[in-house]
């Protein structure tokens, strides 16, 4: 995000690591590392954003092609497909499905985030 004029601090990433440790420290379940990224970044990274269009169409964009599950393998697969689809799908309307996501919870909101842009020419995280 340095590319985009956005840096954060040390204590930006002390928190999220802190917030993501005390999260898998007390959480037992199969995915809670993803999980504690996604809350991460909900709430230690996109607060920070606010902007007109200019200063956040391709912050948005990036952030929520990094939501989208991981291609790890090089041979393609209908998965692989739907993800390309996902990639682009910024301006789609999900009607609150996220299904398909690696960090449903921030695309979730990144989306809005997005929305509220192409509606105003503004956006922050409080809407």
């Amino acid at each position: 995000m340095t590319a985009e004029g956005y840096s954060f601090g040390y204590r930006v990433f002390d928190e999220g690591m802190t917030f993501i440790g005390n999260l898998l420290e007390h959480e037992n379940y199969a995915n809670r590392q993803e999980l504690a990224f996604d809350l991460m970044i909900l709430q230690k990274v996109l607060p920070k954003l606010h902007g007109n269009r200019s200063q956040m169409e391709e912050v948005l964009n990036k952030l929520f092609q990094f939501c989208v599950i991981e291609v790890e393998s090089e041979q393609e697969d209908e998965g692989d497909e739907k993800r390309r689809g996902l990639v682009g799908a910024i301006h789609e309307d999900f009607k609150g499905d996220y299904t398909g996501f690696r960090y449903p919870k921030s695309a979730e909101k990144i989306h809005a985030m997005n929305r509220q842009l192409e509606r105003t020419g503004y956006c922050s995280f409080i809407q």
